[in-house]
Order: C-alpha cells, then structure tokens, then sequence
C-alpha cells in the first residue's frame, strides 16, 4: 500500500473493495413501499370523514384499491412470488380501508334515509336534541330559523 499523500485513492488501494452498488440479491421492491404508503394512507383518511365526508371517502377508496394492486405487483416482481413484510401490510390495510368506506357509505345512506322518512317535528326535536346542548341561544335560534326556512322551502 502506497502512503505518499500526492496520490489518489484507487492508487492508495483505500477503495480496493468498496463496490458502492447495491448487490444483485438484495433488488428494493419500491412496489412494496407504495403499497404500504397507500395502505396507510386509506385508514388514515378515515379521520378525515367527519370533515371532508366526500372527498375522504374517495381518497379511502382510491387508495385502498391502490394499495391492493400495489401489493399483488409487488408478489409478481418478487423472485419467491411471496408477498414481503411490506406488502403484505399494504395490502391488509387496503382491504381495512375498502372495508371501511363500505360501512362509512352504509352508515350515510341510512342517515339520508333516517332523516328523510322523519316529519319536520321530529326533524326538529332531532336536531334540538343533538345541537341545542353545543350551541349557545342565539347560534342554535339561527340554526333552526335556517332550518325551518329550508323545510318550508322543500315543501
């Protein structure tokens, strides 16, 4: 080995060795990483459905199917034709958001269906009932004066 300090580092034998590419063997499954990126994404979006219902829904859904594919390409490049840690988890958490936004659009269904079967009165004891304990008087007076606007304006 060569000490002289003028001289380059292949010259030196420093890097005799060293290969900075990643061996043949270990090939990244980045279908796996998306996966379960879009996996997590689908529940974590779950939170979102009380604020953005709509969007949140479809985000979950795209997501969710997303994921699902994600993982099935992920088990054809694989040599083994085994799912990975990875992709087994995006692929689980895929079927958990599908899974949820079926029961999320039941559960809205049924609301729609709920409150379009009931008469104004009992509209309007509902939403006493629920608001009228969270609002002050004057927000929950508007709320229902709007309210009773609507329903007369439906009629």
């Amino acid at each position: 080995m060569n000490n002289d300090f003028n001289s380059t580092p292949e010259q030196s034998g420093i890097y005799q060795g060293f290969d900075p590419v990643e061996p043949a063997g270990k090939k990244k499954n980045t279908y796996a990483l998306v996966s379960l990126i879009l996996g997590i994404v689908s529940v974590a979006s779950c939170c979102l459905c009380c604020c953005i219902s709509y969007f949140a829904i479809l985000v979950m859904l795209v997501c969710g199917v997303l994921a699902i594919v994600f993982a099935i390409l992920s088990k054809k490049e694989s040599k083994d034709k085994k799912l990975s840690g990875k992709a087994l988890a995006g692929l689980i958490l895929g079927i958990v958001g599908i899974v949820l936004v079926v029961i999320f659009a039941i559960v809205m269904i049924a609301s729609v269906a709920l409150i379009g079967s009931m008469s104004n009165e009992e509209l309007l004891a509902f939403l006493e009932e629920t608001f009228k304990p969270l609002m002050t008087e004057e927000e929950y007076a508007e709320f229902i004066a709007q309210i009773e606007s609507a329903l007369e304006s439906a009629e």
